[in-house]
């Protein structure tokens, strides 16, 4: 496959809005699912591995701007490795179908709750 200037600018994108806490990864399976024409469960599998340095990046921030607790980060650091690796075995066993599924239910739970919260400013 073939990845060009395009490809480079929304893993770039996704990148920084996944530092941001904001849903980069989703967004970066859709561009592989929707555009590239990848199966979902390599855009996936693609996905897992791309939090990776994105991750790093966002902790060390973090922790720049005093956001991170270092004596909490190696148990949460574990709990992610953990979590990645029974995602990423779980994924391989339910099938392509299934994940479809899923993955959509998760889309349109996650945009529902969004358009129905009311914010910081509305909970005071």
């Amino acid at each position: 496959m073939n990845y060009g200037l395009t490809d480079f600018l929304v893993l770039l994108a996704c990148s920084v809005i996944s530092s941001m806490g904001l849903g980069g990864g989703g967004l970066l399976i859709l561009y592989l699912i929707g555009i590239r024409g990848i199966s979902q469960l390599t855009a996936q599998g693609i996905n897992l591995f791309f939090f990776i340095p994105c991750s790093v990046f966002s902790v060390i921030i973090y922790i720049k701007n005093g956001l991170v607790k270092p004596k909490k980060l190696l148990p949460m650091l574990a709990g992610s490795a953990l979590g990645a690796l029974g995602g990423s075995l779980i994924v391989n066993r339910i099938g392509a179908d299934a994940l479809k599924t899923l993955f959509a239910f998760f889309l349109i739970v996650s945009g529902t709750a969004l358009l129905f919260s009311k914010g910081k400013s509305g909970n005071k």
